[in-house]
């Protein structure tokens, strides 16, 4: 978040001869969302406050000081921290959501592979090799079925052939 700031403030040195105030706390705006995307909240909350306290000590006169000779500018900081705090939560909440969509859709596509073997099996220790191979991957670890006998007892114990290895993301 600070790297982003720094950026920020020198894209915004090199174009304030030809730019608005307005446009360089777009680019300040611009380095939180980079941010946002890219980390979590506390950094993101840090590169807000960075931003405006960089927008009012480098492009507010006087000049590199963190005194405001226009009251006006007051309003503008509140705003540029309104904004830029709603657009990093809102990125952040956006990343949260896909991340928990790939997570639904692996979900998915594991039920989706376990239920399709299991409709092709009529064997009994095939349709158990199949869960416990779903199942260990699911969990990542080894598993054991306990299958209750004719009487509702439990009786056979089934567990895993082979040891599983499983990759790391």
């Amino acid at each position: 978040s600070i790297g982003a700031v720094a950026f920020s403030t020198v894209v915004a040195r090199l174009t304030f001869p030809y730019l608005d105030r307005t446009d360089v706390a777009m680019i300040y705006l611009l380095g939180i969302v980079v941010t946002s995307t890219r980390t979590s909240r506390w950094p993101a909350l840090v590169a807000t406050l960075l931003s405006v306290a960089a927008f009012d000590f480098f492009f507010v006169p006087p000049y590199f000081t963190f005194a405001v000779s226009d009251v006006r500018f007051l309003a503008t900081f509140g705003v540029m921290f309104v904004v830029a705090y709603v657009i990093s939560r809102l990125t952040l909440q956006i990343r949260e959501q896909a991340m928990a969509s790939r997570k639904r859709e692996m979900s998915t596509a594991a039920l989706y592979a376990l239920s399709r073997e299991l409709a092709r099996e009529r064997k009994k220790e095939r349709i158990y090799d199949i869960s416990l191979r779903h199942i260990g991957e699911a969990f990542k670890g080894r598993i054991a079925l306990l299958v209750a006998n004719e009487q509702g007892e439990g009786g056979l114990v089934v567990t895993q052939k082979l040891p599983l290895t499983f990759e790391v993301d």
